[in-house]
């Protein structure tokens, strides 16, 4: 069973060693593992809407946050920062465990929004209202839609790089953005030089597996390239 990092190291050599490709060092392995992570957890999300099982599998990395406005209070001009970091971790009251870089996929969004001049006579804050995404190819089209065009009551939202924007279409603005995410999974690391530390896979067991295997099968990949081969070829030839 596989339940540290250092198990999944020694499955993942099994793996390799089979097809009697050599071996690999932990660094390597946990570029390797981490990768593998990264695209097993892609892989379910892309089919999440397919069964429960597949929510299931990621309910792990199911986080909430709400997001304060760090733009303009002008209707368009709302600016709200997803908590993600490429280059470190995250920590938000949503994900507090420091040990990921945060935001990865968007489930749900709402918001907030500053009532004004609103049609209906409504003033101040509104109660948490639930919103659309907005298809890029579709937003012209919807904007001029006199049953979908966004108002008070119809939100709409779009992501721009690692922000999201708010569509009112009127001059009410978001103040919170209210969002469900999946985060990124922590990263595995085998005990190495460089830190001496096991740290698991935080997925389900099953999950691990397949990891191992997608990690296999990248680093198989590799040997059985033909550009690797030639590789090895001109290597053996410079050092004889």
């Amino acid at each position: 069973m596989i339940i540290t990092a250092q198990n999944m190291f020694t499955y993942l050599l099994d793996a390799i060693n089979k097809e009697s490709t050599g071996t690999i060092t932990p660094d390597e392995a946990n570029r390797l593992l981490n990768n593998a992570q990264e695209e097993w957890v892609k892989n379910k999300y892309y089919e999440v809407e397919l069964t429960q099982k597949r929510i299931d599998d990621l309910r792990v990395l199911e986080c909430r946050d709400s997001l304060s406005n760090v733009g303009t209070n002008n209707p368009g001009e709302e600016v709200f920062e997803l908590p993600y970091s490429d280059t470190g971790f995250v920590t938000t009251p949503g994900n507090p465990s420091g040990d990921n870089r945060g935001y990865m996929f968007l489930l749900n969004c709402g918001f907030k929004i500053q009532y004004v001049n609103d049609e209906c006579g409504r003033e101040g804050i509104s109660k948490p209202l639930s919103s659309k995404p907005m298809k890029a190819d579709k937003e012209y089209a919807i904007v001029n839609d006199p049953y979908n065009k966004p108002t008070n009551d119809r939100l709409y939202h779009k992501m721009l790089g690692n922000t999201i924007r708010i569509i009112t279409g009127t001059e009410s603005f978001g103040v919170v953005a209210l969002i469900d995410y999946l985060r990124y999974p922590r990263q595995i690391n085998i005990p190495n030089a460089n830190a001496n530390v096991d740290v698991a896979c935080e997925l389900p067991i099953y999950a691990r597996e397949e990891i191992v295997d997608i990690a296999a099968r990248k680093k198989l990949g590799i040997y059985e390239s033909p550009r690797y081969q030639q590789k090895i070829a001109e290597d053996s030839q410079s050092i004889t």
